[in-house]
This record gives C-alpha cells, sequence and structure tokens, in this order.
C-alpha cells in the first residue's frame, strides 16, 4: 500500500515536469546550449533592428516638415553617425539583455530535465 503511495507521488511529480510552464522549459533542453542562445539572439537581432527602423520611420513621418525644412541645415554624416550610434548602443544592452534571460532560461530548463531523468530512473526501478 504505501509502496503504491510513492509511486503515485511519483508520478504526479512527472506530471507536474512536463505540464504548463515546466512543459516549455522541457522544450527548451532539447536544444543544445549553444543553439538555444544563438537562436535566441538572432530572434533579438532582427527584432531590434525591425524595431529601430520602425521607430525612424515613424518619427520622420510624423516631422516630416520640420525634417525637410532643417535638411538644408544638416550636417547629414554627424545625423547618420549619431543614428548609427544609438542603433549599436541599444542592439548592445538589447542582446546583453537576451544572452542572459537565455543562459538563465537554459539553465533552468536543464535543471528539470535532471529532475525529470531521475524521477523516470526512479521510476524504472519500482
Amino acid at each position: 500500500m504505501e509502496e503504491d503511495r510513492t509511486h503515485l507521488k511519483e508520478l504526479i511529480s512527472l506530471a507536474s515536469c512536463e505540464t504548463g510552464e515546466n512543459g516549455r522549459r522541457l522544450r527548451i533542453s532539447r536544444y543544445f546550449r549553444s543553439d538555444y542562445i544563438a537562436l535566441q539572439l538572432v530572434k533579438t537581432f532582427f527584432a531590434t533592428t525591425a524595431g529601430y527602423i520602425l521607430i525612424l520611420g515613424l518619427y520622420a513621418a510624423g516631422h516630416a516638415e520640420q525634417l525637410l525644412a532643417e535638411a538644408v541645415d544638416m550636417n547629414i554624416r554627424l545625423t547618420a553617425a549619431g543614428l548609427a550610434a544609438g542603433y549599436v548602443l541599444l542592439l548592445a544592452v538589447t542582446l546583453a539583455v537576451t544572452f542572459a534571460g537565455a543562459v538563465l532560461r537554459y539553465g533552468e530548463a536543464d535543471r528539470l530535465k535532471r529532475r525529470v531523468k531521475e524521477i523516470l530512473g526512479r521510476l524504472s526501478r519500482i
């Protein structure tokens, strides 16, 4: 009887590891660590680039009259350098945050995968 309760507890513990948020974490652990982090960085690169271009486009559309009036006196090289520096800074910050988050998420997923393997090991011995 006691042995059946132990089996049931192990099965419940295993089911909780494979559902909901933990199920998403287990899917992360299917990747190699470097592949998962690289995928997150690539997605962030494209999203940040698209967002930056979109913000610049929206700003230019909203201030088109002012930009056209100042275009004659504007130092194009200085403006382009400022926009490029802003992009590089934004990209560096977002990639650093993404890297840190991906490393933490992968670590959590790896710990969960080890826990599932331990439970499966105990159940297989039973």
